[in-house]
């Protein structure tokens, strides 16, 4: 298993940060969506691979060097942040974007298949999922 870096989750969630920050939304998704192109062809596959146990460690890994990170939690960089970092890896992830009416909240996060691997279940429950990158 590769490990992730307290590095490497720094530099991607400052990436993320900068493209929202100065394109917006919608064009940072466009642009991750490049990026998750570029590594299913760079893997040579028709699409990521998929293994619970590996996709697990690797967020687990993510969220530990997260913690050295001196950036502020914010869900949006952060998930983009971790999903290129699985990509990269050869991983399938799904970054999901949700609402909340009663009161109106936004999330997003990050699954591969029904497994959740940024945040835990009793956060993620409370929103409906609206968009899925």
């Amino acid at each position: 298993m590769t490990r992730i870096g307290a590095w490497e989750v720094g530099r991607r969630r400052f990436e993320a940060s900068l493209w929202l920050r100065f394109g917006g939304l919608s064009p940072t998704v466009e642009r991750w969506r490049q990026l998750r192109a570029r590594s299913v062809r760079r893997l040579g596959r028709g699409r990521l691979a998929a293994s619970a146990g590996d996709v697990s460690d690797l967020a687990r890994g993510y969220a530990d060097a997260r913690l050295y990170v001196p950036a502020r939690r914010r869900c949006v960089p952060d998930s983009l942040a971790m999903i290129y970092s699985l990509w990269r890896r050869g991983h399938d992830a799904e970054l999901y974007f949700g609402v909340r009416l009663e009161p109106f909240a936004a999330h997003c996060w990050v699954q591969s298949g029904d497994l959740l691997l940024s945040d835990p279940l009793d956060i993620v429950r409370e929103f409906t999922p609206v968009f899925r990158l």
